[in-house]
């Protein structure tokens, strides 16, 4: 089962989606920290991308 096909699904970012994140924090931003040991999912893109 792909996460589309759960029926509260909201594209991320989408106008829905903010507004659904504003309704369940009280606020327009992401609430959650996450904590990594290796490269950042950003550092891993960019040494994809200068390969």
């Amino acid at each position: 089962m792909s996460p589309e096909d759960h029926p509260e699904w909201l594209a991320p970012h989408s106008q829905s989606w903010y507004e659904r994140l504003a309704r369940e924090t009280g606020q327009y931003r992401y609430p959650w920290q996450s904590e990594s040991d290796g490269p950042t999912a950003d550092e891993r893109f960019m040494s994809l991308l200068s390969e």
